[in-house]
């Protein structure tokens, strides 16, 4: 088991968090959580999972960045599967979820109830989508940062970015004009 003292250790997660905290907070929003306080205590998670990782590892960490990445998707995938599931409510007003009927008649009880089961079949669909398209399209089109920020925050390629953006959005576009029909 690698050792390390508490003065090290302290040293290490400072460093850590110093350097990869935006990169986690990257990855929380990628994965569709866009509350800041949500967000501070998920990063909060992953930098106490980590500190308890590395205090009982049996090999050290070679690649850091790759490691807290993939802390930081657990943490979400616990974070859905407790319920703190985030609306995508920013995405379905973005799209053409919204109806003509509720722009003309304004908001009613029951226009409401129908923009909130859209939004929650919107997110089912998203959480169906690859892992690399779903952080991708939320990214580029929810959050709208560029193809060169999120390839920066994400350590991928640009032109990668835009096409896994664009087949997610491709395939989210699909399956919503199919349930649409479905009506």
């Amino acid at each position: 088991m690698e050792e390390y003292s508490a003065d090290s250790i302290g040293d290490l997660m400072a460093y850590l968090y110093a350097t990869y905290k935006e990169n986690v907070e990257w990855k929380i929003r990628a994965a569709g959580f866009k509350n800041p306080a949500q967000i501070d205590d998920l990063v909060g998670d992953v930098f106490l999972r980590a500190l308890t990782s590395l205090k009982t590892r049996r090999e050290p960490v070679y690649h850091y960045k790759p490691w807290l990445l993939k802390i930081a998707e657990n943490v979400c995938n616990q974070a859905r599967k407790q319920g703190e599931i985030v609306s995508v409510e920013s995405l379905a007003r973005k799209e053409f979820l919204l109806q003509d009927t509720y722009i003309a008649e304004g908001p009613t009880t029951e226009s409401m109830a129908e923009i909130h089961e859209r939004i929650r079949e919107m997110q089912q669909h998203l959480d169906a989508l690859p892992q690399e398209q779903r952080e991708a399209a939320l990214l580029l089109y929810g959050h709208g940062l560029t193809s060169e920020e999120i390839a920066q925050r994400t350590g991928r390629a640009p032109s990668t970015i835009r096409r896994d953006a664009g087949r997610g959005r491709k395939q989210l576009r699909i399956r919503l004009l199919h349930l649409q029909e479905e009506r």
